[in-house]
């Protein structure tokens, strides 16, 4: 939550005030969430959750390993 908020601040100090109370919007959205379905996450085993975190990590990273591989050859 830090880190949206300083974004959204950066947002309203770089370009105007509209994004930011747009990004401000999104981050009371995000609460909102997370404060209406947070208890449901208890309802699902611990390994599941962590194994799909993982498969979305390393999916992310192997991407990521991609994009430098081929910046390093150019």
């Amino acid at each position: 939550m830090v880190e949206a908020f300083t974004i959204v601040l950066a947002v309203a100090l770089t370009r105007s005030w509209q994004p930011a109370l747009w990004g401000t919007a999104a981050l009371g959205i995000l609460v909102l969430l997370v404060v209406i379905f947070g208890p449901l996450f208890a309802l699902i085993p611990l390994h599941l959750l962590q194994y799909v975190a993982g498969s979305l990590l390393i999916l992310f990273g192997m991407r990521w390993l991609r994009k430098a591989i081929l910046r390093h050859r150019a």
